[in-house]
């Protein structure tokens, strides 16, 4: 079956009669996987080593296990922390933020806009940091 369009989705929830029907047509169309099971899928994907992305995200490494295993949802900043370990691209990130619940980085926001700029181009947690605190913002973790 095709994917359907989140504007799609939006002009039938709108001109839906009821709530139930508008579901029992788009069900599988809907987000229900859990932050977690959705980070860990991006990690297997990607090949990557859950202690790598709990040790390189800037993160406490126990506060990263915690959002691995479900036990906790991260805040926007630590999901980005944990993103950037996980080497995702800004259309990725951007898709994740989403995912969770997160507001997608906005270029009209300074804070964001600097992430953005520097995300492909920094190495790491730290490039990021020291370019949000040089710009006067607060930093991802």
């Amino acid at each position: 079956m095709e994917e359907k369009s989140t504007s799609g989705l939006m002009s039938e929830l709108m001109k839906s009669e009821s709530f139930d029907g508008y579901i029992k047509a788009n069900n599988e169309f809907l987000k229900t996987q859990s932050v977690s099971d959705h980070i860990n899928q991006i990690i297997a994907y990607k090949g990557l080593a859950r202690a790598d992305v709990a040790k390189t995200s800037g993160l406490n490494v126990i506060y990263a296990y915690q959002v691995m295993a479900g036990s906790r949802k991260p805040t926007r900043d630590k999901l980005l922390c944990l993103c950037k370990a996980m080497g995702l691209t800004v259309d990725e990130v951007q898709e994740l933020l989403k995912h969770c619940g997160y507001a997608p980085l906005y270029p009209r926001r300074k804070r964001d806009a600097v992430i953005l700029f520097v995300w492909e181009k920094s190495k790491g947690i730290l490039d990021l940091n020291e370019a949000l605190f040089q710009n006067g913002e607060k930093t991802l973790c």
